[in-house]
């Protein structure tokens, strides 16, 4: 279930009725992460719709070296929340910083942020390749995040796993997909409620980027733990992927 479909969930939730027409065993449903097959159960009867929960299939990069920055850099990768971009842009704008810093558009989305200081584009419009985009992130400390509350509750990001491949710390607005990849007792970066406490910890981060180094640090090696957790690479995965595709006649 992708995260386009929460809205027709919402809306007397006619995917339901689709897709319980007719269901039979040669019928399966795969969801990506186990908060969407949670949240899915309010609506629908998980276990006789064939549910299987897998964690979106993904093959992490090896070890990345710190980015040894003199100022703070924040990213986007892929498409964002221009909407929301936009908003944040202009109470950053407001502030009083002293300290560079740099938020770099990883992406050919770049509306939202023309006019601005301090942000950088990488696409310029224009389409990336994967490897410009992996370029591009390597000397960057923290992902940036602005999906709202009503984002990924039956959907998982794929933002997420680039994160914890490219063993960025994320910093995010609430969001059940964020939240469940984000654990308090095992962070992996900053949770934030609102647009305004969003800009808080952007500002001092930049205002105290070295204080905030060894707490980054150590949400990597928290994200290079998940990483042998979530791969596919790890049997109890690849075995739950080969269960969901498999059809007994």
């Amino acid at each position: 279930i992708y995260s386009q479909y929460t809205l027709i969930f919402k809306r007397k939730f006619r995917m339901k009725k689709m897709m319980m027409w007719r269901h039979s065993n040669h019928f399966k449903y795969i969801s990506l992460s186990p908060h969407v097959t949670k949240n899915a159960q309010k609506h629908l009867d998980t276990k006789f719709l064939n549910f299987h929960t897998i964690y979106l299939p993904i093959i992490f990069k090896k070890s990345v070296p710190n980015p040894k920055n003199k100022y703070i850099k924040f990213a986007v990768f892929g498409y964002g929340d221009s909407s929301q971009m936009n908003k944040m842009l202009k109470l950053l704008s407001k502030r009083k910083i002293s300290k560079p810093y740099e938020i770099r558009i990883i992406s050919m989305d770049i509306r939202g942020t023309k006019g601005f200081s301090n942000v950088r584009s990488i696409g310029t419009g224009k389409v990336l390749t994967r490897q410009e985009m992996e370029v591009a992130t390597k000397d960057i400390d923290i992902f940036i995040n602005l999906y709202k509350k009503d984002f990924h509750s039956l959907g998982c990001s794929l933002s997420i796993f680039e994160a914890l491949s490219h063993q960025k710390p994320v910093l995010h607005l609430s969001n059940p997909g964020y939240n469940y990849f984000n654990k308090p007792n095992k962070p992996i970066g900053y949770k934030t409620e609102t647009l305004t406490e969003f800009v808080d910890k952007m500002c001092d981060m930049i205002e105290n980027y070295r204080d905030y180094k060894k707490e980054l640090s150590f949400f990597r090696k928290n994200i290079t733990e998940y990483q042998q957790q979530y791969s596919i690479d790890n049997p109890n995965n690849l075995l739950k992927l080969k269960k969901s595709l498999k059809f007994e006649l």
